[in-house]
């Protein structure tokens, strides 16, 4: 599947361009996914249909990755802290399902720096669009 990378300097700029492409392209049947670094993905405040989690709710788990990090980004809301080992496991099966996220998405938005994020790193986009 061609896929597209839109790319804005500011997470606002990012936000609009997502909420306007996520009202137009749905209907020909394109999947937008707004991408965020793992570092900013509490503080979003873009639509929650455009996340990666929201996202995961539709992608294919045959090694069973999602489940696992649903599983554990639930024990770390509830208890606020992961032992070391879950720590590792969170970050594995964050990776792996929020590439399984990007594989499934049409159009990937997020802002410049976060294009150079290495859970993007595996990806070739033939579009690219920067604002």
């Amino acid at each position: 599947m061609a896929q597209v990378l839109v790319c804005a300097p500011a997470n606002l700029a990012v936000d609009n361009l997502a909420e306007q492409l996520a009202k137009v392209l749905p209907q020909l049947g394109w999947r937008v996914l707004r991408f965020e670094s793992q570092a900013r993905q509490h503080l979003s405040t873009g639509p929650a249909e455009l996340s990666v989690d929201f996202h995961l709710q539709t992608v294919a788990d045959p090694t069973g990755e999602v489940q696992t990090y649903r599983r554990l980004c639930m024990l770390k809301q509830q208890t606020s802290e992961l032992s070391a080992a879950d720590l590792k496991q969170l970050s594995s099966a964050r990776k792996v399902a929020t590439q399984m996220a990007v594989n499934a998405a049409h159009v990937v938005c997020c802002t410049c720096s976060a294009a150079g994020d290495p859970l993007l790193a595996g990806f070739s986009f033939p579009y690219v669009l920067i604002d």
